[in-house]
């Protein structure tokens, strides 16, 4: 990352940070019935899928790049071949 962002992203991480440790209190008050401790695993499944979505976002991202990259391969040694 470029310098000038590193503020922005060192907030942001806290922020998330902040708001998933707030979130993780909050469980241990649905831990304290075993019967009903499911909702608990619900919430942090949720967690889980939310933070999931990035490391998707960034493969999506990669695959693209990658198969612009190969197709500017193809053209660019087409050309020199002829």
């Amino acid at each position: 990352f470029p310098s000038e962002y590193i503020g922005t992203l060192t907030g942001v991480m806290w922020t998330l940070v902040g708001t998933i440790a707030t979130i993780q209190y909050g469980l241990v008050k649905l831990t304290d019935d075993i019967s009903r401790s499911w909702r608990a695993w619900l919430i942090i499944l949720i967690l889980v899928i939310l933070m999931s979505c990035h490391l998707i976002q960034l493969w999506w991202k990669y695959v693209r790049e990658s198969k612009k990259k190969s197709t500017a391969t193809v053209v660019t040694s087409i050309i020199t071949k002829f």
